[in-house]
């Protein structure tokens, strides 16, 4: 099953139905719509539990923080979804639950977190790591040996220079290129990137 049913499930949905792999049996969401391009939305307090195997079909790390707490009662096993036409070393690792988009490129011994979102053409060079609930979004990239803490969010067209570090709770905006290291809380934006606190 998939837990959400909004943008990031739609993208999902299309590459599961490509994969031929998977069956969806419904997406949890308390969404009014009652079905997602086909596929049967369920509302939390309707759900029986019949199946605990789900992919979190959530976008950004706020948002992936507040579900799985919500939905913490389900004591769901959570699945990684690789896209056959992604490229990951077989020297990765990565944690439960992640979603690699296709095209992604995952290089190297690069280590990714627990339900880290790798959208497609995004990617992360040799020796670096990602840490848990981050999402990178399209075309977005870390260089070789660069860190990204917890809960971040690389935009479209985002880059960090080989080496760089951000912290925890980092957005980085998109186009933006990161060319120094970054402390938690921050919004980057620019080229050279500048910051500024994030409340």
């Amino acid at each position: 099953m998939l837990v959400g049913a909004r943008g990031q499930a739609k993208d999902l949905i299309g590459c599961l139905e490509d994969d031929g792999r998977f069956r969806i049996v419904c997406l949890l969401d308390e969404i009014a719509e009652t079905r997602l391009l086909g596929h049967a939305v369920v509302r939390p307090e309707a759900y029986d539990g019949g199946c605990r195997d789900a992919l979190l079909a959530i976008g950004l790390p706020e948002a992936k923080v507040k579900v799985l707490a919500q939905y913490e009662r389900f004591a769901f096993r959570w699945q990684s979804f690789v896209d056959r036409r992604s490229f990951v070393s077989p020297h990765a690792e990565l944690g439960e639950g992640c979603i690699v988009a296709p095209f992604a490129t995952l290089s190297g011994d690069v280590r990714v977190g627990a339900h880290v979102y790798v959208a497609a053409y995004a990617g992360a060079g040799h020796d670096s790591v990602i840490g848990d609930l981050c999402s990178l979004l399209p075309y977005s990239g870390l260089g070789g040996g660069s860190r990204i803490g917890a809960r971040c969010t690389l935009g479209a067209g985002a880059h960090l220079l080989p080496g760089i570090t951000i912290g925890n709770d980092v957005m980085v905006a998109g186009s933006a290129t990161v060319t120094r290291d970054l402390p938690d809380r921050v919004t980057a934006f620019g080229t050279p990137a500048r910051t500024m606190a994030r409340v």
